[in-house]
């Protein structure tokens, strides 16, 4: 499972650049021109996104106790 997040986030987010896409396309006053102006902003937020997550998780798995270990005794 380790490995397999790295290769999920790309995927992810692709996803969500995609999804965003083809929503901005069919809103009123859009169309696909501004949606394409968009996709850039999309894709850095996805990067963002990806990267920032998986930076807080490190830390929240570093900063957890370990299973049987109290708060106390670390």
């Amino acid at each position: 499972f380790s490995k397999l997040k790295y290769y999920l986030m790309p995927l992810a987010g692709l996803s969500m650049v995609a999804v965003y896409f083809i929503s901005e396309t069919f809103m009123p006053g859009m169309g696909i021109a501004a949606a394409a102006s968009e996709l850039p902003f999309n894709v850095i937020q996805a990067f963002v996104g990806a990267y920032g997550g998986l930076l807080v998780y490190g830390g929240v798995i570093k900063a957890l106790p370990k299973a049987g270990q109290s708060l106390l005794n670390r």
